[in-house]
């Protein structure tokens, strides 16, 4: 290896004149390749800072962190436009299910303000609910829409399960409400306030609406008897029971087991006696009948 005292001779040979000769030590040589390289360096960095590469080191890399948050934010909002799709499509599909149900409830004795409040929203709002799913861009107005809809259908909801529509147990309907022969054999007609439901002894009696159990046990004819309070002035009865199998003071849901079918008190068979009331006054319990069991 040259030492720094080492000098390098370079000799020069021109065309038209004589040869020059011209001597460095490796110290000076080592110091002018240094100088050369910070010169090149210091133009090169002068050229990209000029066009703007290095006025921020760290700018490109912000660039594509940016990006990245962007394609982040479409893919997240893309997700919430298909959960709220998905969302609408089950709300349109429990509102049809309850339009079906709502529609035996208005046609009853009574409820004609029921009437009034559908075909007022069918008016007002059916549109509104058909253009939804065109609108999902519009995220903030349709989440307010979805909340109105909601509400609706709570509303609608608690209707139907606060309204005895479901029969009482599995069976067959052995006499109807109003006047009929005494089925214990006495003479001229009596006034039926119910309908028999003809049923094996022992089959399940469920409560056909929301409400609170008002009396459960024995009743003069009607043995073993429940009796439950609703919503909206209804009460319903349930007699002829083999065994009850709720108390006085009870919350009962809407398909809730409140007894068993049987043929205590004054009964020539197997059924169970099943009443509506609304106001202290009786009604036809049979166009109230509109659901099963299987459909809760």
């Amino acid at each position: 290896m040259p030492t720094w005292k080492e000098k390098f001779t370079f000799i020069f040979v021109p065309h038209s004149s004589s040869q020059k000769t011209f001597s460095i030590s490796f110290k000076w040589l080592t110091a002018v390749s240094i100088l050369a390289f910070l010169l090149i360096a210091g133009g090169i960095t002068i050229f990209l800072a000029s066009i703007g590469v290095l006025s921020n080191p760290y700018r490109v890399s912000r660039q594509f962190s940016e990006y990245e948050e962007k394609l982040v934010r479409l893919e997240e909002k893309n997700d919430e436009m298909q959960r709220q799709q998905r969302y609408i499509e089950a709300l349109q599909k429990n509102i049809e299910q309850i339009d079906q149900r709502q529609q035996s409830l208005a046609k009853l004795t009574g409820l004609d303000f029921l009437q009034e409040e559908i075909s007022k929203f069918d008016s007002e709002d059916s549109s509104e609910i058909k253009q939804l799913s065109s609108h999902i861009q519009e995220a903030s107005e349709q989440s307010e829409q979805l909340k109105e809809i909601e509400e609706f259908v709570k509303n609608r909801s608690y209707i139907i399960q606060n309204t005895p529509m479901m029969w009482p147990t599995q069976g067959w309907i052995s006499s109807g409400y109003g006047y009929r022969q005494d089925p214990m054999g006495g003479r001229g007609r009596s006034f039926h306030d119910g309908v028999d439901i003809a049923a094996y002894s022992g089959t399940p009696v469920w409560a056909t609406a929301n409400g609170e159990v008002s009396f459960s046990g024995r009743r003069t004819g009607y043995g073993e008897t429940v009796m439950i309070d609703h919503e909206f002035g209804y009460e319903t009865l349930y007699a002829h029971l083999q065994k009850r199998h709720v108390t006085a003071g009870e919350e009962v849901k809407k398909g809730d087991l409140i007894g068993y079918v049987g043929r205590t008190g004054r009964a020539t068979g197997s059924h169970l006696h099943y009443e509506i009331r609304v106001n202290d006054e009786t009604l036809d319990p049979e166009p109230y009948m509109v659901e099963n069991k299987r459909d809760f």
